[in-house]
């Protein structure tokens, strides 16, 4: 299949499950190609982020993910619950050994509490990739671009113009761009914006 740098057909969203492999090969050099034509990020970390494994996600974006948030949500509550029970042990202590370990009980006490929050976090992504106004492949897309820029040591923020839905940012104009480019299905059976792609890649830089 021949296919340029510029995508044909670019309102429509791309569907590799009715490509075979030799083509879906060729749309993903296709769309690197066109980054490095489109974009100022380096050739290197192009290569570096788009890789095997971004192809992989793109291709099996809405189940990977959901499982990946469920699965992170039931470890941290895992985590959050065998602390729990340390805790409620620790009091078992008589006061002067309380006393003793307070440093420790202490950190016990905070380990509790993030892993907590970390569990919420989760369910919460896990929930917003269930919905049928999630965009989960845009995610994938935004976040390659969030990991290019960290690799490149460029500022991930996010912004609109006053007038318009066009992106002020580095960071989202490069996501509209590589959105365009990839054409990730959206909630609507179009091409996802590229709005709630770059916010929640900037809230994950955020959460760490």
């Amino acid at each position: 299949m021949q296919m340029s740098s510029r995508n044909p057909n670019p309102d429509t969203p791309i569907d590799l499950s009715q490509m075979g492999y030799e083509d879906v090969f060729a749309y993903f050099e296709c769309c690197e190609a066109a980054l490095i034509e489109r974009t100022d990020l380096r050739p290197e970390t192009i290569d570096k982020v788009f890789d095997a494994e971004f192809r992989s996600d793109f291709e099996q974006a809405p189940r990977k993910l959901l499982e990946s948030w469920r699965a992170q949500q039931t470890i941290w509550t895992q985590i959050h619950n065998a602390l729990d029970k340390a805790d409620r042990l620790a009091k078992t202590l008589s006061p002067l050994e309380q006393q003793f370990y307070d440093t420790c009980l202490e950190h016990v006490s905070k380990a509790k509490v993030g892993s907590d929050e970390a569990a919420k976090q989760a369910a919460e992504f896990a929930s917003w990739v269930s919905r049928g106004n999630g965009n989960p492949q845009a995610d994938v897309v935004a976040r390659a671009v969030a990991a290019a820029f960290e690799i490149e040591g460029r500022r991930i923020t996010f912004g609109r113009k006053p007038s318009s839905r066009e992106p002020s940012t580095d960071f989202g104009r490069t996501v509209q761009i590589a959105i365009e480019i990839f054409r990730p299905e959206g909630n609507d059976g179009k091409v996802a914006d590229w709005t709630a792609p770059a916010q929640n890649a900037v809230k994950l830089v955020k959460r760490g």
